[in-house]
């Protein structure tokens, strides 16, 4: 990953892949709505996006916890 320049400031981290994904789906589900419960924020729901994104094209669990994690 990484060809974007955008990304290049991650690239010294330790898993350069992972923080991109998690820069990927952050905020992925965004809602303006104010009536959301906590269990159904832009951030929760994005974090299940996310999850489940990655679940359904093979990702091992212990990296789908560490993006998760970010």
């Amino acid at each position: 990953m990484l060809a974007d320049p955008v990304f290049a400031d991650v690239a010294h981290v330790e898993r350069p892949d992972e923080v991109e994904v998690a820069i990927w789906f952050h905020d992925v589900i965004y809602d303006t709505r104010k009536d959301r419960s906590k269990e159904r924020s832009n951030e929760v729901l994005s974090q299940q996006q996310c999850r489940a994104a990655l679940t359904r094209i093979g990702i091992a669990e212990d990296i789908i916890s560490r993006v998760d994690s970010l």
